[in-house]
This record gives structure tokens, sequence and C-alpha cells, in this order.
């Protein structure tokens, strides 16, 4: 399964099904999401809002804004090759889920 670096000791852990959050290596309770929930903007920001909260203040002296680089990982997540085929299919199942997402091909 593929891991990104949200921000500091947070990192995202991912594969077609969604996202799992981890924090100093410890999976964060109640944080696994869908793609389908990611692709939702108002979700996002409060699930970036959210795992800000789990980042010590020391481990993010050098970001001027954690919710919104939280934010912008979360966004580039869904530019990902796994997100993009996860969301196409559910695209067949339900309709657009990932309108303006496909402006960069961003790849772990």
């Amino acid at each position: 399964m593929p891991k990104r670096r949200i921000i500091s000791t947070l990192e995202a852990v991912y594969d077609e099904e969604g996202v799992v959050f981890y924090c100093d290596g410890e999976a964060l309770e109640d944080m696994e999401f869908g793609w389908e929930d990611l692709a939702d903007e108002e979700l996002r920001s409060e699930v970036a809002e959210e795992l800000a909260e789990y980042v010590e203040p020391e481990d993010t002296e050098d970001v001027d804004n954690p919710v919104q680089e939280i934010s912008t990982a979360l966004r580039q997540l869904l530019r990902t090759r796994v997100a993009k085929a996860a969301l196409a299919e559910l695209e067949e199942e339900d309709g657009d889920l990932h309108e303006g997402l496909e402006d960069e091909d961003e790849d772990e």
C-alpha cells in the first residue's frame, strides 16, 4: 500500500478502497475514509482540521497554516492514479464525484 507524508509526523496510507491516516506510526481511530468521502470538499476541509489537531505544535513550527497544508496534501492524494481509478469506478455507478480534479497528474 502506498504511503504519503502529509505533514510532519502525519502520514496517509492508501489503496483503491481509500485512506487511513497515521500519526507517529499509529493509526488514528475514526480517521479512515473512502475516496468518495475525500472528494467532498466540505468533508475534506473538516478532515484537514481534525488531522491538524493530532500534530504537535512543535512539529509544525515551519508551517504557517497546518490546516491549509493538510488540505492541499489531501487534494493531491485525490490526484494519484489509485484515487483517480477508484473515483472513476464510483463515477460509473453514482455520477461525477471528481469533477475538477483532473488538472494535475501527480502520482507516487
